[in-house]
């Protein structure tokens, strides 16, 4: 837990830091609270369901499938991210 707590922490930090950053002092709370919940609504709600489908499916398997998924997934927007950057 400890190191999940320290991995968390080094990703959160300068999250927060950067979402304060983005938003003028009008609107801040809204231009950063409205999307958070948005986003956890719709991608959050349904993981248990997915989870539990998964691991009824597929077994053990299927927690390294949805790990696997979400990895390409990311690489795939670190890809296209840095390559719009270049641009």
């Amino acid at each position: 837990m400890v190191l999940f707590a320290l991995g968390v922490a080094t990703f959160e930090a300068p999250m927060f830091k950067l979402l304060f950053d983005l938003f003028p002092a009008q609107i801040r709370c809204t231009g950063i609270a409205l999307p958070w919940a948005v986003g956890l609504s719709l991608f959050s709600s349904p993981s248990p369901m997915l989870a539990q489908w998964l691991s009824g499916y597929y077994g053990w398997s299927g927690g390294v499938l949805c790990i696997a998924l979400v990895s390409i997934a990311a690489l795939f927007a670190i890809m296209i991210h840095t390559k719009l950057n270049r641009l």
